[in-house]
């Protein structure tokens, strides 16, 4: 809980006591899930060599029918290898994934796999179009894959997971280069994007807004959505999402006829996004590696 409400560092302090208290205990599959969900927290601070070892472990301590810590590993791991623009690696360990969940009747877990995929998919799409990095992916196959989310979490009943899917489509609609259309999702949903696990997402999304606006030519409200973006880049805020950030911003600013801020951003951009493919570079080097029948 204390993960999913604001990607707190106490969460990750229970689990490294979880993880201890049952490797001391030598009870296997207490310490196989703690060290799945580990491999979750630390994937989200970026930090690939932990990921490694704690899905080592948890894949190495879990017995074949221990579907919860398997599943989670193989989702981390999927998620990972499809951040690094590598699906053809990152398709195996989502359908063991699915396969775990199912067995164990994880609805959750299955709605997490869906919007992870369509949720990386678009990221490799951003990064391809605002830098030319990357895989290009089908915006055909994006679009399905926002559709499905929504539809299976309203079947299920996992509303927490609307703005996501409210998220992703904004996005999309803007990188197609629709700004009516996306100004309008981002602003019905502003308010909820206000929330703590949101922070490290704020930048991105206030950027693309200020895009949209110079696009539209509300040269004001362009101006005020980039303040806004700056002031929201946070320490939380991961690398591809700065890139995308001062991707955004030169592009706004050069809409907008001010050049010295454009190149200033575009500057930063290239940085960010050089620094984004040097992870990338990094997760299949060390995720990669791991054996599917681990």
């Amino acid at each position: 809980m204390a993960y999913f409400a604001s990607l707190s560092q106490s969460a990750r302090d229970k689990l490294l006591r979880s993880r201890a208290l049952s490797a001391a205990a030598n009870l296997k599959p207490m310490q196989a899930l703690s060290a799945a969900w580990l491999a979750q927290i630390d994937f989200a601070r970026l930090d690939i060599g932990s990921v490694n070892k704690y899905c080592i472990e948890a894949l190495s301590l879990a017995a074949k029918d221990h579907h919860s810590a398997r599943a989670r590993a193989s989702l981390v791991l999927a998620h990972a290898l499809h951040v690094a623009a590598r699906f053809d690696l990152a398709k195996p360990w989502y359908r063991i994934a699915q396969i775990h969940a199912t067995e164990q009747g994880d609805d959750a877990t299955i709605s997490a796999l869906m919007h992870n995929m369509t949720c990386m998919r678009l990221d490799n799409f951003r990064q391809f179009k605002l830098s030319g990095a990357g895989a290009e992916e089908g915006v055909g196959i994006i679009i399905t894959g926002v559709v499905s989310t929504g539809n299976f979490d309203q079947m299920v009943g996992a509303s927490s997971m609307a703005e996501i899917t409210s998220l992703l489509y904004a996005r999309l609609l803007s990188l197609q280069g629709r700004p009516v259309e996306a100004l309008g999702v981002y602003e019905e949903n502003l308010d909820s994007f206000m929330v703590p696990s949101y922070m490290r997402l704020r930048s991105e999304i206030y950027s693309d807004m200020a895009w949209c606006h110079a696009q539209i030519g509300n040269a004001a409200t362009a101006n005020e959505m980039a303040i806004s973006a700056l002031k929201n880049i946070v320490a939380e805020t991961q690398v591809d999402d700065l890139a995308a950030t001062h991707s955004r911003l030169s592009e706004a600013f050069r809409l907008l006829r001010i050049d010295a801020k454009a190149d200033h951003h575009d500057l930063l951009a290239k940085g960010a996004w050089q620094e984004y493919s040097i992870l990338q570079e990094k997760i299949v080097s060390m995720l990669g590696a791991i054996a599917i029948n681990h």
